[in-house]
């Protein structure tokens, strides 16, 4: 049977039978490199069918205004057609600086911003969210329930990321169901190596319907992930809508290539 039905210790369901991905667009270089890849590589995930895209304006691919400015460059070539999220991956040192990067963003219409300071500056990110109002989210790299738990009660985060991958599937599902009783959401972290992770996710979110969006890169958009177009190379199916249905296969629904496996075993 399908992982979702052990999640949810019944047949019956699943709680969504339909899940949205969004990609995350991360490149290096120089800035206007980094413009032009963004650009381009959201036109061929757009070509492809999907629809939410995530921006990363960090410090090592943005200065300071640069972090606005590609927001904007992007969002004015794609227009009004596509949800966009941002990810300034704990970038603010100073509150100030953060703030007015959180209203750009949410003027541009970004529908959450994931990590603008540490997740321990919970005064931050209480006061970013009563200040600005747009939706923070944070947790990719995050273990354990206690530490989901903490996020929610002093720092008023909105929307947590467990990664199956990093918490364990049951993890993840303790820590959606968690969220629910709080209201809260949930966009499963999923940027990893092998389609295992977004196996897990897509259970997740048939499991949880506080799941709004599942974190997902496709090898076929990012062809550096040759270990997962390896071990891996089964991809779940995109519908013409740009989302996808939920799994019906046993287990988590991911066969790994077991020759693959070999090939890039490491003795220890």
């Amino acid at each position: 049977m399908p992982a979702w039905h052990l999640l949810l210790g019944s047949a019956e369901g699943p709680e969504q039978h339909v899940i949205t991905p969004y990609i995350t667009i991360f490149n290096r270089g120089s800035y206007p490199d980094v413009v032009a890849k963004a650009k381009e590589d959201i036109d061929r995930a757009r070509s492809f069918g999907y629809r939410h895209f995530k921006i990363e304006a960090t410090s090592y691919n943005t200065d300071e205004r640069q972090a606005v400015t590609i927001v904007d460059e992007v969002r004015s070539h794609v227009g009004d057609s596509v949800t966009l999220f941002v990810d300034n991956v704990y970038r603010w040192a100073e509150y100030t600086a953060g703030a007015e990067a959180a209203k750009a963003y949410k003027s541009l219409g970004a529908e959450f911003l994931e990590d603008p300071f540490l997740p321990e500056q919970w005064e931050w990110w209480r006061r970013l969210r009563d200040e600005v109002g747009l939706p923070l989210a944070t947790g990719g790299g995050m273990e354990t329930l206690e530490r989901f738990l903490a996020q929610m009660e002093f720092a008023n985060t909105d929307i947590l990321q467990p990664g199956a991958h990093v918490a364990g599937l049951l993890g993840a599902h303790e820590v959606a169901q968690a969220a629910a009783k709080r209201v809260r959401s949930i966009t499963p972290f999923g940027v990893s190596a092998t389609t295992l992770a977004t196996g897990g996710a897509l259970h997740l979110a048939a499991a949880n319907p506080n799941v709004k969006y599942i974190e997902y890169a496709p090898a076929n958009l990012f062809r550096v992930l040759r270990l997962r177009s390896d071990v891996t190379p089964d991809e779940p199916e995109l519908r013409p809508d740009g989302t996808f249905l939920a799994p019906t296969t046993p287990g988590i629904g991911v066969d790994c290539d077991t020759d693959a496996i070999d090939k890039y075993r490491v003795s220890g």
